[in-house]
């Protein structure tokens, strides 16, 4: 059977938010965006989620709990970084993963659910959402 893994990228400053939460807990209607993605995620057919952490990790630590495993970017090199990050994470799991961005809470499970399955329908490498 094969496995679904979802990667979350919460690394960075939201530098451009100009608060100071960390970007990916800064709230909307009340509820922290990470929280969105990750309630989501929790309802999909994702198998695991590694979150990327960083820039006041604790935050988001404190948050999600032992709902999801950690990975610490220590140093924020861009996006790319943030998930090569995870490859001690998630780099001898079979399977196949979804990278999401800890900022972007309108993505929902059936979104997720579909992204998954028309990658695996067509037996792609890659898909770019």
């Amino acid at each position: 059977m094969m496995k679904y893994f979802a990667l979350v990228l919460a690394a960075g400053k939201g530098t451009r938010m100009k608060t100071t939460l960390p970007k990916c807990v800064f709230p909307i209607l009340k509820k922290p965006m990470i929280e969105y993605i990750v309630e989501s995620i929790e309802s999909s057919i994702i198998d695991e989620t590694v979150v990327v952490v960083g820039h006041q990790k604790e935050a988001i630590l404190d948050l999600l709990g032992n709902r999801v495993t950690y990975q610490t970017q220590t140093e924020q090199l861009g996006t790319g970084h943030a998930a090569l990050s995870a490859k001690e994470a998630l780099g001898a799991h079979k399977g196949v993963s979804l990278i999401l961005l800890g900022d972007m809470p309108l993505i929902n499970q059936k979104m997720i659910d579909r992204i998954i399955k028309y990658h695996v329908k067509n037996t792609h490498d890659l898909t770019v959402v």
